[in-house]
């Protein structure tokens, strides 16, 4: 019998060559023809050693929103699946966006700053999902991240002292307003965009100058280039700057073999800083439990962040991405959520370590697949072996075959155990706790893998956690919503933005829904704005057919073109990447009202002057393609309409000061 050897006696970072100076013998011949692959794990100085920086997730492009929403007892039930140590996925570190009151994927997320005299520190939901975390796990490792920031920021320039000011606000809401997240671990630069030597330098100043020296700053967040070794050797004070943070790429597939030495060898952390964003069946599984092991073992990478964390948007917003989350929850009318099988092949992983632990080091099998076994220093051991064949939106999956697997453990290890726990995943069984396995009375560990599958063998006790979810039951009508019941700055319930920023805000006579972005960001912005919209309600017949959408509206007084307007929408659904198609839409303003569908004009026409600054406005979709539209109670136009394609309900307005109050929707009666 061959038997293909390698022995492990520590590295900073793995490495895949017999060349090596490192202490890793490595054997040439990889046929493993017996399939069976045998390997010796020694002891090694633990300062030597690699560390084990956290896996997690990303709450960013709206991914999160409808999450919110959930009555509490659902939520709080989503919230362990997510967060709480040995019972889902029990991720070591979130990720989230910093808001900028632009498109970033799935839909706008509010700023704490809407224009330059303004703060609120508790807008949006990422705030919130920071604390609920930190509840759930307080060594949780957090990280925040720009996708876009607002208009005024720099005069519409983001590498400006202005956005120093924006970003430093941010971990200063965090600090004042959310004390229990305590201070941010990490913060980016710019989601998938250039980044700037000289203001990640500044930046790194005046955040140590107004405390917050513990937050590490990740760069690009984006793709690797050339320069950033020599950038960091020929820049002392960038090199500085990014001490305790280091270098995070998005999606890098085993692209980067050589460089986390050159990165590590200069003192900094090398991120697989996005993931996945791969629908949550078992192919997404696959490899996402694939890329927790294989990040590190190809490249180095000691953390990888799944985007997204949930799946929490409605599903048509864009369609490219539908599902691309550890779970699911989008109804939140019904309770409904569904725990996907990415929730287990994470937990494979993260329940049998914790950020601090070392890498005792890695190697891929002879027959595909990896494994990777990690230290605490304190005498656990965790040994991560997979072979998962699931193609990922951006890494094809390869084929594996079936492997007898024998490890012998460290000594140090050996002497005080004489078993391990064993869990295991496959497309048919999630988190199947197997019988413990037995170690030899010569400290080795030997087990059968199996094709597309991963274990995990351990000296920790992993845990299944179980609720029942409740029914998926359709969202009812009539709905109606007066704004009274959430707090000023935050959304309205049910509504999701994809374009502007609508939040709760005062009115003499109670509070109403307002527009808050006026103009968009044009060079600040990730993808450009569509014309504020927040959409909500499902996309079956119930929304589309004898159906009405009734709201007040207020708009302020210079709005009297019909390029600025407020209006309501039926049909309202997914129209691609960052985008959606309006449906059948009422604009009004002062003097006008407009009917389209899909942006096409049905028809147009004046109005009387306003007599109170509001105006009730209602949109109706009625048998044989007809539709009604009344302002005031007056009917203002009839038509029919040629859109087949379902939708949801929608508030719109232009990028101005509108605002929106008593929402109805309502059946017809037959």
């Amino acid at each position: 019998m061959r038997l293909f050897v390698l022995a492990f006696v520590g590295s900073m970072v793995p490495l895949l060559s017999s060349s090596s100076s490192s202490g890793i013998i490595t054997s040439n011949d990889n046929n493993n023809a017996d399939g069976e692959f045998s390997m010796d794990l020694m002891d090694a100085n633990i300062s030597n050693l690699a560390t084990y920086d956290g896996h997690g997730a990303l709450s960013a492009g709206a991914s999160s929103r409808l999450l919110y929403d959930y009555p509490e007892k659902q939520r709080s039930e989503i919230l362990d699946y997510l967060f709480l140590p040995n019972f889902g996925a029990s991720i070591h570190l979130l990720k989230v966006e910093i808001g900028g009151d632009s498109q970033s994927t799935d839909g706008t997320e509010a700023s704490h700053m809407h224009y330059r005299d303004d703060l609120n520190c508790n807008r949006g939901y990422e705030f919130w999902l920071l604390e609920e975390a930190k509840k759930r796990n307080p060594s949780i490792v957090t990280y925040a991240l720009s996708w876009a920031v607002p208009h005024w920021v720099g005069n519409d320039t983001f590498f400006s002292e202005d956005n120093i000011h924006y970003q430093i606000a941010w971990l200063e809401c965090v600090r004042s307003a959310h004390p229990t997240v305590g201070p941010m671990d990490y913060i980016g630069i710019w989601n998938e965009r250039t980044w700037n030597r000289t203001y990640v330098k500044k930046l790194r100043t005046e955040m140590d100058a107004k405390g917050f020296s513990a937050t590490k700053i990740i760069l690009p967040d984006g793709w690797w280039t050339e320069d950033f070794v020599s950038d960091v050797d020929n820049d002392p004070e960038l090199h500085a700057a990014l001490l305790g943070g280091g270098i995070g790429l998005h999606y890098p597939c085993k692209g980067y073999a050589g460089d986390a030495q050159k990165l590590e060898a200069r003192g900094l952390k090398f991120f697989s800083s996005e993931d996945y964003s791969t629908q949550a069946n078992w192919a997404g599984a696959s490899c996402w439990g694939r890329s927790l092991n294989q990040n590190y073992v190809s490249m180095g990478m000691t953390s990888t962040i799944a985007w997204s964390l949930i799946w929490s948007v409605y599903p048509d917003f864009t369609p490219d991405y539908f599902g691309n989350g550890l779970m699911y929850a989008f109804t939140p009318w019904s309770g409904h959520y569904v725990t996907n099988t990415p929730i287990w092949t994470t937990a494979q992983y993260t329940q049998f370590t914790a950020p601090g632990w070392k890498y005792l080091n890695s190697t891929m099998l002879p027959l595909s697949g990896s494994l990777t076994a990690l230290i605490d220093g304190l005498g656990n051991i965790t040994i991560i072996a997979e072979k998962l064949e699931g193609d990922c939106l951006r890494c094809k999956g390869p084929t594996t075959e079936s492997e007898q697997i024998h490890v012998k453990l460290p000594p140090s290890i050996v002497k005080d155990i004489t078993s391990l726990s064993v869990f295991q995943t496959n497309k048919t069984h999630h988190f199947l706790k197997l019988p413990n396995a037995s170690i030899d009375n010569e400290g080795i560990l030997s087990f059968h893998l199996e094709n597309d599958t991963i274990m995990t063998f351990s000296t920790l006790r992993g845990k299944k956690g179980v609720y029942e979810p409740a029914a998926n039951t359709p969202f009812q009508l009539p709905y109606s919503d007066d704004f009274e019941d959430r707090d000023v700055g935050k959304f309205a319930k049910y509504l999701a933005d994809n374009g502007g920023s609508f939040e709760i805000s005062k009115r003499k006579d109670g509070k109403v829904l307002r527009q808050m972005v006026h103009p968009p960001p044009k060079k600040n912005a990730w993808v450009l704005d569509c014309d504020p919209i927040s959409v909500i309600g499902e996309n079956t017949s119930s929304w589309n057919e004898n159906v009405t959408i009734a709201v007040d509206v207020y708009l302020d007084e210079e709005i009297t073109s019909i390029r600025n307007y407020a209006g309501v929408c039926l049909r309202t659904r997914g129209g691609g990447q960052h985008s959606l198609s309006r449906g059948l839409c009422l604009e009004v303003n002062s003097s006008h009202f407009r009917l389209t569908q899909d942006s096409a004009q049905l028809g147009i026409g004046p109005l009387k002057a306003p007599t109170t600054g509001m105006r009730t406005i209602s949109l109706s979709l009625l048998p044989d393609s007809r539709i009604s539209a009344t302002v005031e109670g007056i009917g203002v136009v009839n038509a029919v309409h040629t859109l087949n394609a379902f939708g949801r309900a929608a508030i719109i307005s232009s990028f101005s000061d509108a605002a929106f109050d008593n929402l109805w929707i309502s059946r017809l009666k037959q």
